[in-house]
């Protein structure tokens, strides 16, 4: 297992700011209320580390890219010509750090419970591989996919039967935790709220990442990924998945729930869902 030694000082930092932060968050009873507009507004930080004592969100908040933060901390091999002296000075460039990232509706589950006014959030979790072997023990979050593909082909097995199969082939951007499951979440809210929130609520991971989250792999047939999945065909389940996977390990720090259209901050979690720095939406 990972050891993330470099995140304990980001994990400190994280507890003495928001207590900080609490002693600063409104409680207000009612959503103020902001001007139309019809300009969106997308901010990404692409690979820059992010600030936990921030009050709100800028309004369409894209966090951080995976595959610039990917980029970020694969750090090119030693040069020829380049001395020892300088490919440590480089490599001391990478330290860690804490980043967020907004997690794709798809791999949401939002159910509202009129009798009982609660919002349920769930985040679907994957289990990716590291080279060849699917990692079950840590759970993943697949923020992007890239290179997506489908084919259709004739299939015949050994006893001469054959059936038409769909083949999906993808890579898969994720981070891998270092839990197992993730918390469920419920949002006490009233219906009216809950319908105009709902389709502009969003989850973003805040996770600590260092040198030690780059997966090494040695196997070039990976063609640069970091795993390979694969689900064969069956007469049963006629698909076929090809997926390579480009991850980083991740310790997992918070989980945030904000307005797409506002950047308000709705909730504030711990990475077992227990909640702090609460503004109840109604």
């Amino acid at each position: 297992m990972l050891e993330m030694r470099s995140f304990a000082l980001a994990k400190r930092i994280v507890g003495t700011v928001v207590l900080s932060v609490l002693a600063v968050l409104p409680c207000e009873a009612t959503p103020k209320t902001s001007k139309p507009s019809h300009a969106t507004t997308i901010a990404s930080n692409e690979a820059n580390e992010f600030d936990i004592s921030s009050r709100e969100l800028p309004k369409g908040f894209a966090g951080a890219r995976i595959q610039a933060v990917l980029s970020k901390f694969k750090l090119p091999p030693k040069g020829e010509f380049e001395t020892t002296a300088e490919f440590e000075a480089r490599s001391r460039l990478l330290t860690a750090g804490l980043y967020a990232f907004v997690i794709p509706n798809r791999m949401l589950t939002l159910t509202y419970d009129a009798d009982n006014e609660n919002l349920f959030i769930r985040i679907n979790d994957i289990y990716v591989a590291v080279e060849f072997t699917k990692d079950s023990t840590h759970s993943a979050i697949e923020l992007d996919r890239a290179n997506e593909r489908t084919r259709k082909y004739l299939a015949t097995n050994a006893f001469g039967a054959s059936l038409p199969v769909t083949e999906y082939r993808y890579d898969s951007y994720s981070i891998i935790t270092d839990v197992s499951t993730f918390p469920d979440f419920n949002l006490s809210i009233d219906r009216d709220h809950a319908q105009v929130l709902k389709p502009k609520l969003r989850v973003v991971a805040i996770v600590g990442l260092g040198p030690e989250s780059v997966i090494e792999v040695t196997r070039s047939e990976l063609q640069g990924a970091t795993g390979f999945r694969h689900k064969a065909p069956t007469m049963e389940d006629p698909e076929e998945t090809t997926i390579f996977d480009h991850s980083l390990r991740s310790q997992l720090l918070a989980f945030w729930l904000f307005d797409d259209a506002t950047g308000r901050v709705i909730g504030r979690y711990d990475a077992k869902g227990v909640a702090f720095g609460m503004v109840e939406y109604r």
